[in-house]
């Protein structure tokens, strides 16, 4: 609930400029480039390393986003094809972590991101296996690695290298990893 909190108060004052006693909100960038009846939306709004990112799911204009809170400064950091579908954004050791599902492919892959396109890059992937419950705790990234259909799940911890993402457990089911006092 902090993260959401967080992200739309960001999404507010960056998005938007504002006085907020003596003049209107002020639009910074309109990224809604879909037709008037399937708009595109921000979804997922994310700080990390002092940016807002977000992801826009279709469209000319999907893939991860980034924001400083200028037109100049909201930008397109990673596109994606129609094959693919960015889920789940969420910042550990300020940089953004994000998974692409390739339906083409059966392929899903854990991203992470530095804000730059550069920076953004493919840290593991996995064929016909999904990443579910993706969460922060100490700087690192938990997630599970799960084939829907059939056991087992796997519990894999993520430090944004190849060699810090690392399979810690295997089990019958694990599911909704919380973050206690982490």
């Amino acid at each position: 609930m902090r993260q959401f909190s967080l992200a739309a108060i960001l999404f507010t004052f960056l998005f938007f400029e504002s006085d907020i006693f003596s003049q209107p909100f002020k639009l910074v960038r309109d990224i809604n480039l879909g037709p008037a009846d399937d708009p595109v939306r921000p979804a997922d709004l994310t700080e990390a390393g002092g940016l807002l990112f977000f992801r826009i799911k279709s469209g000319t204009t999907a893939g991860l986003w980034k924001t400083d809170g200028t037109e100049a400064g909201t930008v397109i950091v990673k596109g994606i094809s129609p094959d693919e579908k960015i889920e789940t954004l969420v910042e550990a050791n300020d940089l953004l972590f994000f998974i692409i599902n390739n339906t083409a492919t059966s392929a899903t892959s854990l991203w992470k991101s530095d804000g730059t396109a550069a920076g953004s890059v493919s840290v593991q992937t996995w064929s016909d296996l999904r990443i579910l419950y993706p969460i922060a705790v100490n700087g690192n990234l938990y997630f599970t690695v799960t084939n829907i259909w059939r056991n087992p799940s796997e519990l894999w911890k993520s430090d944004g290298t190849l060699a810090g993402t690392k399979m810690l457990k295997s089990a019958s089911s694990i599911e909704n990893l919380i973050n206690v006092n982490g």
